[in-house]
């Protein structure tokens, strides 16, 4: 059930956001804000959009950590899974790794809407793990995150 809720979920956002963002590549240090991901890039750091719509887009993150695919919300409900115990270092709830349409995925949650779902082709590193816990989720219902230089919005366009 878990890999098909996330899997609609997946084909949902593509559809919806299909020609609705237009790929761009933003390059660290600076703050990214996504539909609900916040990350501050290191120097060696880089994010290149794939998709986007009105509440939820898809981004690559490229760092000394690797790559990591990643699906962020920002008006979501609880991701699927097991929550671990502790939080990440910026407070957000984090899931237990899981196996998911032929990819490693981790989750994180806001406990309101935010949410962002992490993939990669192999086992998440511990320098994986790292960048995971730095980012911070925001949602739609609270106001727009400060200190953006790059960022990701919605446009009819």
């Amino acid at each position: 059930m878990v890999k098909v809720s996330v899997v609609l979920l997946l084909l949902i956002v593509a559809l919806i956001g299909e020609g609705s963002a237009k790929a761009s590549h933003f390059t660290g240090p600076g703050r990214f804000c996504g539909y609900s991901a916040i990350i501050d890039l290191n120097e060696d750091e880089s994010i290149e959009t794939m998709s986007g719509g009105i509440h939820a887009g898809g981004f690559l993150w490229k760092g000394k950590f690797g790559v990591l695919e990643v699906l962020n919300i920002g008006w979501a409900s609880k991701p699927p899974g097991v929550k671990k115990t502790n939080l990440t270092s910026t407070g957000q709830t984090i899931f237990l790794e899981n196996w998911d349409d032929g990819k490693f995925q981790i989750a994180i949650w806001n406990r309101r809407n935010g949410s962002a779902y992490f993939r990669s082709p192999d086992e998440f590193s511990d320098e994986q793990m790292g960048a995971i816990d730095r980012v911070y989720l925001f949602d739609e219902t609270e106001s727009e995150p400060k200190g953006c230089k790059y960022r990701t919005v919605f446009s009819w366009n």
